[in-house]
């Protein structure tokens, strides 16, 4: 016991330090200190202008689509007249062509289509929006940071008091510890006095009583200092053991 009391008085000063880098809650508090100044941050780059580069690559496929493999002369027909006797005629060549589907590979290198695009934004009519918002964000932050500093603030007291816990839990049972030596000794003069007649019955249980009530005071004297150096392992992330 007085080894593990000597640890803790060792470890004190690191103690916070310890928790402070490794405690969820406390992490937790900091995260939302970047994620607040970060916020100011974007905020703050709504003054600015805004460049903006996009492109797209695109392509398509049809099951309709279809390419001619070949053609076949059929003669000539007539399309229509030159003349209102109808004894003059105009003619077309008339052809019978072949297809087959594009193949899916053929259309899909075919039918690519790119693009590329620039775009400048510069905020003239919105300076008053931006302007509230970066005053909302810095609010945020603050905010963020006064919690942050009182999460460490109770951090510390926390710890501070679980160190001040188990040291009066260490003193309680030493002090106990001490008196069950004495009663142990005045126990036994008792007996001794009690085995030869010059001790009442009385006197010899009153002895016994106050010894077993001071052991019993001990024990849970000792459960106490045990838990309360539990409370410093977590804080120092220890494996808690009993």
């Amino acid at each position: 016991m007085k080894i593990l009391l000597f640890v803790l008085v060792i470890l004190t000063n690191s103690l916070f330090t310890y928790a402070e880098k490794n405690q969820p809650g406390l992490i937790a508090s900091q995260y939302r200190v970047d994620i607040a100044s970060r916020n100011l941050s974007i905020a703050r780059s709504g003054r600015y202008p805004v460049l903006t580069l996009s492109g797209s690559v695109g392509t398509g496929y049809s099951g309709a689509s279809k390419k001619v493999t070949g053609y076949e002369f059929n003669g000539m027909d007539t399309v229509g007249y030159t003349s209102e006797s109808l004894s003059e005629y105009v003619l077309m060549p008339s052809y019978s062509y072949s297809y087959e589907s594009t193949s899916f590979e053929d259309q899909i290198k075919d039918n690519i289509n790119k693009s590329v695009g620039l775009q400048l934004t510069i905020p003239i009519f919105n300076r008053l929006n931006t302007s509230l918002s970066v005053k909302q964000a810095k609010i945020s932050m603050e905010s963020a940071s006064i919690n942050y500093e009182q999460e460490k603030l109770n951090l510390q007291k926390t710890i501070q008091q679980a160190y001040v816990d188990a040291s009066g839990a260490y003193r309680k049972f030493e002090a106990t510890r001490k008196q069950v030596s004495a009663l142990e000794e005045s126990y036994k003069y008792m007996d001794q006095r009690f085995s030869v007649g010059l001790a009442t019955p009385i006197d010899y249980s009153d002895a016994k009583n106050k010894l077993t009530m001071a052991q019993s005071e001990m024990l849970q004297a000792k459960y106490e200092f045990i838990f309360r150096t539990k409370i410093l392992d977590y804080y120092m992330g220890r494996e808690i053991r009993l």
